[in-house]
């Protein structure tokens, strides 16, 4: 079945510092997080992937190639 392309955008704060996220149910792309400095966005990075295992999980992946 070809699942649809799905993109979810968001803002993500830990203790008063934001970042932003983007993933999507691509099985060949990934996740992208931005607007904090490394130490910040390394706080987050297990978030983000959760966000997008869910998703993958959940909805399903998109293969562009199927």
């Amino acid at each position: 079945k070809n699942m649809e392309l799905i993109t979810v955008e968001g803002t993500i704060t830990i203790n008063g510092v934001d970042s932003k996220f983007r993933i999507d149910n691509d099985l060949n792309d990934s996740w992208f997080q931005w607007g904090a400095t490394q130490d910040r966005l390394s706080d987050s990075v297990y978030i983000v992937e959760s966000l997008q295992t869910a998703l993958m999980e959940n909805v399903g992946y998109y293969n562009e190639e199927e």
